[in-house]
């Protein structure tokens, strides 16, 4: 996390992004980063998408199908 908080400033540094106005947006692992990104840096992010990202590791695991399962 601590290198995508580490871009996001640096790119408001650039004057690349509007500090007041990012979001942020992943699938996967990155939507576990998204979810991560605005419980550890609420005021960093305006909004946050995540898609398919794990939030709850526990759910995740049931949600295996036999076939994946040893």
């Amino acid at each position: 996390m601590d290198d995508v908080e580490d871009g996001v400033k640096y790119a408001i540094e650039q004057g690349w992004a509007d500090k007041d106005n990012v979001a942020i947006y992943g699938a996967s692992h990155g939507g576990y980063a998204t979810l991560m990104g605005l419980i550890k840096t609420p005021d960093l992010y305006k909004a946050g998408v995540d898609y398919v990202g794990v939030s709850n590791i526990y759910t995740f695991f049931e949600s295996f199908p036999e076939y994946w399962k040893p």
